[in-house]
């Protein structure tokens, strides 16, 4: 691992995915996984798998069919197979702030357009611990605003400088970092 010290808390809602994550816990001590997802309501849910050509598609999947509700997810996956299914799958989420986790130095969502739900779910967490936030793109707006709410900062991570620069253009995730605490990271 690049960083030995570091421990890992990993949740995944898709059961498909256990089995793996499974296997990288019993090869790491570090690594936790908790097969449940995460969200600002703890409960049951109901999680949607397309299905493209006999093939699950996992990158689209998501809570409530919050990913296959955007029109240009839509045009793809018909682009791919005009008649893709949906599999529906039930699973549980839990409130982040609720867990009674170690303060995080980071979170990273990933979440297929519910970001929004995980990022409220860990408010008080955000407030006490300043972690650095990466959040996939799904929800930019609404996300950067509730963040940017609390001081947090939209940056995005520049490979050819091996840096974080302030937010510009396109990007897949956005990596948010209070304001003050990104000295040294960034490149202005």
């Amino acid at each position: 691992m690049m960083h030995p010290d570091a421990t890992i808390h990993s949740f995944e809602l898709n059961a498909l995915f256990h089995p793996i994550l499974d296997e990288i816990s019993a090869r790491y001590a570090d690594v936790h996984v908790h097969k449940h997802g995460l969200s600002d309501v703890a409960g049951e849910v109901a999680f949607h798998i397309p299905v493209v050509n006999g093939i699950l598609h996992y990158e689209e999947a998501s809570i409530d069919n919050v990913a296959l509700d955007r029109p240009w997810v839509r045009e793809r996956l018909t682009a791919l197979d005009p008649n893709f299914r949906v599999s529906r799958h039930g699973g549980t989420v839990r409130v982040g702030d609720r867990l009674g986790l170690p303060a995080p130095d980071l979170i990273k969502i990933d979440v297929e357009g519910v970001e929004l739900r995980v990022v409220r779910g860990f408010l008080e967490t955000l407030k006490a611990s300043k972690p650095i936030v990466i959040a996939e793109n799904s929800d930019w707006q609404a996300v950067t605003d509730l963040l940017g709410s609390l001081g947090y900062r939209p940056y995005r991570f520049d490979a050819s400088g091996d840096r974080l620069i302030d937010f510009h253009g396109e990007t897949t995730n956005t990596f948010y970092v209070l304001g003050g605490h990104d000295r040294g990271m960034l490149s202005r």
